[in-house]
């Protein structure tokens, strides 16, 4: 959120995921001696966020830019959901094999880099990420496109309100909680 502004229409960020993952995975604080990113500011929250999430492998390995305010891809967001949960290992077996939604290979399959197809593949399995069905869209009026499917999009920047549902979901598994576990009991 800005400010009191949720904005679901908005681009979710890498720091807007990274602040849900902080809180929803259990992820231990860390700050190291000296700052790991060049464009986030030593000392604040944010550097909390992006420094335990960095040592705890889940975003921000392998460069000194985080990048806070770059959207993020579905891809993206599958790779950080699972390492979440701690399925980088499981994910990494999984390597350049089809990604498979129902007993399908996705559409899109080739779209997604081999060595990053078992996250993929996991975050689907997992229900933190949804592929989608065969559809025709109305591009411009009066012309159409068929879209084959299931299909993942993988380069698709996630807006927001899209990410409420992984970001719940991701916290069911982390806790152990699903839906329907504990019904609400009204009392008079």
């Amino acid at each position: 959120a800005e400010g009191t502004a949720f904005n679901p229409g908005a681009h979710l960020t890498r720091m807007d995921l990274g602040r849900a993952l902080m809180f929803a995975a259990r992820v231990p604080q860390f700050i190291p001696n000296q700052p790991s990113f060049t464009d986030v500011v030593n000392g604040m929250p944010d550097a909390l966020v992006c420094e335990s999430l960095r040592r705890e492998g889940i975003m921000g390995m392998g460069s000194s830019s985080f990048g806070p305010s770059v959207s993020v891809s579905r891809l993206e967001t599958a790779v950080a959901l699972v390492r979440a949960l701690r399925l980088d290992a499981q994910a990494k077996s999984l390597a350049n094999r089809d990604v498979t939604f129902g007993g399908t290979i996705l559409s899109d399959n080739a779209q997604i880099p081999g060595n990053l197809r078992g996250y993929v593949q996991i975050a689907l399995d997992k229900g933190l990420m949804e592929a989608f069905p065969a559809e025709v869209r109305e591009v411009a009026p009066g012309q159409f496109q068929a879209l084959p499917g299931p299909r993942f999009e993988p380069s698709r920047n996630v807006l927001r309100v899209e990410f409420l549902n992984p970001a719940s979901r991701l916290i069911n598994l982390m806790f152990g909680e699903e839906p329907g576990d504990h019904p609400i009991v009204l009392v008079d």
